[in-house]
């Protein structure tokens, strides 16, 4: 939503500028977490007048975009631009049988450090001395919580060339 009020407001002006919205997450359900129902519902309200304003909507996923078009009285469709992992490399991956006896079984998160991701909890688990015992766990993301990016399963940023790479590992 924030990013959205600077070009809603150059493409309502008497300049030629189109107004390109690009979904990245679906904001007021993560925003509800931070500002409660009715705050959430405001956000939406917002984030739906501001979306009808857009000249086009892309978003970076079949299921954002689908979610939107439910949630959303839009008056204009969603362009899809899939995300940036090739399906093809991650078909040729060799996914060995895993024998609890052999290894501790490995778990990988990939994405956003973030409440709302989840990853409060992954890192807790990855911290717990119990699990720690027979599962490993990394992580290969970004956030702002300086706790989570100092700690040792944090792996560090990764490209979508890393995505083949780190699921073997897994």
């Amino acid at each position: 939503v924030p990013e959205s009020i600077p070009g809603f407001i150059c493409a309502t002006s008497k300049r030629n500028i189109s107004h390109i919205v690009w979904l990245r997450t679906i904001v007021y359900s993560n925003k509800q977490i931070t500002f409660g129902k009715l705050g959430g519902r405001l956000i939406k309200l917002l984030e739906e007048y501001l979306l009808n304003q857009a000249d086009t909507i892309l978003a970076n996923g079949k299921d954002t975009a689908k979610h939107y078009l439910k949630n959303f009285n839009l008056n204009k469709d969603i362009h899809v631009i899939n995300n940036a992992c090739k399906n093809d490399i991650l078909q040729i991956l060799p996914f060995p049988d895993y024998k609890p006896f052999n290894r501790k079984m490995r778990v990988a998160y990939l994405g956003r450090y973030a409440v709302s991701k989840g990853y409060e909890t992954f890192f807790d688990l990855s911290r717990d001395s119990d699990i720690s015992a027979v599962v490993e766990i990394k992580s290969w993301g970004w956030g702002t919580n300086k706790e989570w990016e100092d700690s040792p399963c944090n792996q560090g940023k990764y490209t979508p060339e890393d995505i083949a790479r780190i699921l073997e590992w897994a």
